[in-house]
């Protein structure tokens, strides 16, 4: 007979800015913007690659970038993290000043979180979490569920579909 064991596993990714200490300050969603100006929404999660899929976009890898509203983090330099380089390592700023170039070596932003760290004690992470398992309707049956009862179990986790993790 089939048991709850038997129902298939699935796993979300889980996106996350944490601290030096490993917490996790703020947790990616669909609206997240990246560093790269584009939305998590916008990042391939489906081979967890998180690439951005905008046409043109240099970003091959999301990175949190930390926003509310219309308010961004800025960087020393007083320029924008879009006004920075998306492709290398040290994000030099893009912008002229006056016809010349920022001077800017890299982005850096004296911003400091809620966790009392700066935004240079912190980094993306990404981790999978296991959901819960869904039974199977012969699952659900052998251990007594009613169909009733294992819909409202798989309504309850809603497993996601690769668009939507």
């Amino acid at each position: 007979l089939p048991t709850m064991a038997d129902a298939p596993r699935a796993f979300r990714a889980v996106v996350s800015w944490v601290n030096r200490d490993g917490k996790a300050c703020i947790n990616a969603t669909p609206e997240t913007w990246c560093f790269c100006g584009h939305r998590f929404k916008a990042h391939d999660r489906a081979d967890d690659s998180f690439r951005c899929t905008v046409a043109g976009c240099a970003c091959a890898c999301y990175n949190l970038h930390v926003a509310q509203g219309a308010w961004h983090v800025r960087c020393r330099c007083k320029h924008a993290h879009t006004d920075h380089a998306v492709g290398e390592p040290r994000r030099p700023c893009r912008k002229r000043v006056g016809g010349k170039p920022c001077g800017c070596a890299g982005f850096d932003s004296p911003y400091v979180c809620t966790c009392d760290q700066g935004w240079a004690e912190h980094r993306t992470a990404f981790r999978r979490v296991e959901l819960p398992a869904v039974p199977s309707d012969a699952a659900a049956a052998a251990t007594g569920l009613s169909a009733a009862e294992a819909v409202a179990i798989r309504e309850m986790v809603a497993l996601p579909t690769a668009a939507s993790v």
